[in-house]
C-alpha cells in the first residue's frame, strides 16, 4: 500500500465495506424470502386441511340424506362431495408444482394425494351402498302398497261384501263366520304388518343392528300371522289364494330388508374406511406442515447466524481498515510538514548570513563582481524553484480538497446502508404481522371447532362422529397457534438482532466522519504550507534584489565574499531538501514515482555547484557535505515512505 495513491486506497477501503454490506444485504434479503415462501407454503397447508375437514363433513351429510336436497338448496350431498373433492384434488396437484419446495415435500403431497385418489374409490363404494339403500326402501314402499292395497281389497271386496249379504239373509252364523276372519286378519296380518313397517322405519332412523334383529322377528311374526290365517281360511279357495299372495309379497319384503341391510353395513364399513383415509391425509398434510415450519426456523437461525458473524466482521474491519488508511495517510504528512518547516527555518537562516556577506562584500565589489553574478543567477533559480514549490503545493491542497469529497461519499454509504437495515427490520415487521393474522386464523377456528362440538353435543348420538372431528379440528388449531406463536418469538428475536447490526453500523459511519474531520485537517495544513511556499518564493525575490544591489557594491572583501559565497551554497542545499520534500507530498498524492524526485534533486544540486565553482575550497566542502547530508535524509525518508 505504501505505492498506492491516496485516492485508490480510500477507493479500495469503502469498496470492501461496500461488498460486505452487499453481501449481508443479500443474506437477509435471501433467509427472509425463505422464510415468508415457507409462510406462502403453510397457508397452502391449511387451505388444503379446510377443503379436507370440507370433504369429510360432506361425506358425513351424505351418509345422513343420501341423494336428497336439504330444504332451500340445488346440490345434494353428493354433488357438494364431488365439487370439494375436485377442489381439494386440484388444490393438491397445485401445490405439489410449486417452486421452492424440496423433493422430500414433494413426496409427502405425492402420498396425499395417493391417499386422495384411494379415498374417492372408497366413497363411491358409499354411493353404490347408499343406491342399494335407497332401491331398497323403494321396494319397501311398493311392496308395503301392494300389501295395503291388497288386504283393503279383501276387506272391501270380500269380507264386507259377505258380511253385509248375511245381514240382508239374516244369517247370523255366516255374518259371524266372516266377522271372525276379518278379526283375525286384523289381528294376525294387518296390525303385525303395520309394526313390521314401523320397526323398518326404525332400522331405517337408527341403523342399528338390534333394530335390524328387531326387524327379522317381526318378519316372522307376520309370516307367522299369515300362515295361521291361510289355516283359519283354507276351506275358501279365494281367501287360500289371496293369503299366498300375501305370503309373496312378505317373501319379497324381506328380500328387500335384507338388501337394505347389507347395504348400509358396507355403508357402515365404508364410512368407517373413510374416516381412518381422512385422519390418513389430514396426519400427511400436518406432517408436510410440520417439516415446513422446521424447515423454517432452520433458516432463520441460519441467517440470524450469518448476519451477526458478517455485521461483526464488517465493524472489525472498517475499524481495521480506518485506523490503516488513516495512519498511512497522516503519518506521511506530518513528515514532510516538519521537514517543510525546517527546511524554511534553516533557508531563513542562510538568508541572514547573505544578508551579512553582502555588507561584507561590498568593500571588495571589485574582486568579486563575477561571483555576486554567478550567485544572483543561483538566487533566480531558487526563486524558481520556490514558485514550482507554491504550484505543487496548491496541487496538494485540491487533492486533500477531493480526499475530502471522497470520505464525504463514504460517510453517505454508510447512511444507505443504516437504511437498508431499517428496510430489513420493516421487513421482518412485516413478517411479524403476518404470523399475527396466523394466530388469529387459529384462534377462529379454535372457535368454530368449539361451535360445532355444541352442536354436536345437541345432536346427540348423530353427532358423537362429528364431535370427534371438531375436538380434532380444536387440537389442531391449538397448535397451529402456538406454532405461530413461536414462530412470531423467532421473528421479534430477528428485529431485535438486526436494530442491534443497524446500531453498529451507525458507529462505523461515525467513525468514518472523524476521518472526513481529520482529512479536512490535513487539508487545512497544506493550505497553510501553500501560504508559507509562497512567501519563501516572495523572500527569495527580495534575497534576489539584495543581490542585485549588492552587484553594485564593489567594496567588500575577500572573506565577506566567501561567507556569501558559503550562505548561497547552503541556500541551495536547502531549497533542494524542500524540493525532495515536496515530491514526497506529491508521491502520496498523486502517486510521482519517488525515484524520479530523487533523481530530479541530485541534477539540480549538481547544477548548483557547477555554478559555483568558483568560490573558495572551505566554501565548498562545507555546502558540499552539508548538501549531501540533507539529500541522504530526504533518500532515507523516501524510502521509508
Amino acid at each position: 500500500m505504501k505505492n498506492m495513491k491516496l485516492s485508490s486506497k480510500m477507493a479500495m477501503g469503502f469498496g470492501i465495506i461496500l461488498v460486505i454490506t452487499a453481501i449481508l444485504g443479500y443474506t437477509s434479503w435471501s433467509g427472509l424470502g425463505s422464510v415468508i415462501r415457507n409462510v406462502g407454503f403453510m397457508e397452502k397447508g391449511s387451505e388444503r386441511l379446510a377443503e379436507m375437514n370440507k370433504v369429510a363433513g360432506f361425506r358425513k351429510d351424505f351418509s345422513i340424506q343420501g341423494f336428497e336436497n336439504y330444504p332451500n338448496e340445488t346440490q345434494n350431498p353428493n354433488d357438494k362431495w364431488q365439487e370439494a373433492y375436485s377442489t381439494l384434488s386440484n388444490g393438491l396437484t397445485n401445490f405439489k408444482t410449486l417452486d421452492g419446495l424440496t423433493d422430500q415435500n414433494r413426496d409427502m403431497i405425492a402420498a396425499s394425494m395417493t391417499a386422495l385418489q384411494s379415498y374417492k374409490d372408497t366413497f363411491t363404494k358409499l354411493t353404490d351402498a347408499q343406491k342399494g339403500m335407497d332401491n331398497a326402501i323403494a321396494s319397501w314402499g311398493i311392496i308395503g302398497g301392494n300389501i295395503t292395497g291388497k288386504v283393503d281389497q279383501l276387506i272391501a271386496d270380500v269380507i264386507e261384501t259377505e258380511k253385509n249379504k248375511a245381514r240382508k239373509a239374516d244369517d247370523t252364523e255366516t255374518l259371524l263366520k266372516w266377522a271372525d276372519i276379518g278379526s283375525k286378519l286384523d289381528e294376525q296380518i294387518i296390525k303385525p304388518f303395520f309394526l313390521l313397517r314401523a320397526q323398518a322405519n326404525i332400522l331405517m332412523l337408527k341403523k342399528r343392528d338390534i333394530d335390524f334383529t328387531d326387524y327379522r322377528n317381526q318378519l316372522k311374526v307376520l309370516d307367522d300371522g299369515i300362515e295361521k290365517w291361510a289355516a283359519f281360511v283354507k276351506d275358501d279357495e279365494n281367501l287360500t289364494k289371496i293369503a299366498k299372495d300375501l305370503d309373496g309379497y312378505l317373501a319379497e319384503y324381506e328380500k328387500a330388508g335384507t338388501q337394505y341391510y347389507s347395504a348400509l353395513k358396507t355403508a357402515q364399513d365404508t364410512n368407517i374406511q373413510m374416516a381412518a383415509a381422512e385422519n390418513t391425509i389430514v396426519e400427511s398434510i400436518n406432517k408436510l406442515q410440520e417439516v415446513l415450519q422446521a424447515d423454517m426456523q432452520a433458516v432463520s437461525a441460519r441467517t440470524n447466524v450469518l448476519m451477526m458473524t458478517l455485521s461483526v466482521g464488517s465493524i472489525i474491519l472498517g475499524v481495521i481498515l480506518a485506523l490503516v488508511i488513516t495512519r498511512s495517510i497522516v503519518k506521511p504528512i506530518n513528515r514532510i510538514i516538519s521537514d517543510l518547516t525546517s527546511g524554511a527555518d534553516q533557508v531563513a537562516a542562510a538568508s541572514g548570513q547573505v544578508s551579512a556577506s553582502s555588507q561584507s562584500a561590498a568593500q571588495g565589489a571589485s574582486e568579486q563582481a563575477s561571483s555576486l553574478e554567478e550567485t544572483s543567477s543561483a538566487l533566480e533559480e531558487m526563486a524558481s524553484m520556490g514558485k514550482t514549490n507554491a504550484e505543487n503545493a496548491d496541487k496538494a491542497n485540491g487533492l486533500m480538497t477531493q480526499t475530502t469529497q471522497v470520505v464525504g461519499q463514504a460517510q453517505k454509504v454508510m447512511g444507505q446502508t443504516s437504511e437498508a437495515m431499517g428496510s430489513i427490520t420493516d421487513a421482518s415487521t412485516k413478517i411479524a404481522k403476518i404470523i399475527k393474522v396466523i394466530e388469529e386464523i387459529a384462534f377462529q377456528t379454535n372457535l368454530l371447532a368449539l361451535n360445532a362440538a355444541v352442536e354436536a353435543a345437541r345432536a346427540g348420538e348423530h353427532g358423537k362422529g362429528f364431535a370427534v372431528v371438531a375436538d380434532e379440528v380444536r387440537n389442531l388449531a391449538q397448535r397451529s397457534a402456538q406454532a405461530a406463536n413461536e414462530t412470531g418469538s423467532l421473528i421479534q428475536d430477528t428485529i431485535e438482532r438486526v436494530k442491534k447490526g443497524s446500531e453498529l453500523n451507525t458507529e462505523l459511519e461515525q467513525a468514518f466522519a472523524n476521518v472526513n474531520q481529520s482529512a479536512s485537517q490535513v487539508a487545512s495544513l497544506v493550505e497553510q504550507i501553500t501560504t508559507a511556499s509562497r512567501e519563501q518564493a516572495k523572500g527569495i525575490e527580495q534575497v534576489n534584489a539584495a543581490m542585485g544591489q549588492m552587484d553594485k557594491v564593489v567594496q567588500q572583501n575577500a572573506a565577506g565574499a566567501e561567507e556569501s559565497a558559503s550562505a548561497s551554497e547552503e541556500l541551495s542545499s536547502q531549497a533542494q531538501v524542500l524540493r525532495q520534500t515536496v515530491d514526497q507530498l506529491a508521491t502520496l498524492i498523486s502517486g510521482i514515482d519517488s525515484v524520479n524526485a530523487a533523481n530530479l534533486a541530485i541534477a539540480s544540486v549538481g547544477s548548483t555547484k557547477k555554478t559555483n565553482t568558483k568560490q573558495s575550497n572551505s566554501g565548498e566542502t562545507y555546502a558540499k557535505s552539508d548538501s549531501e547530508k540533507k539529500k541522504a535524509d530526504s533518500l532515507e525518508k523516501i524510502s521509508d515512505f
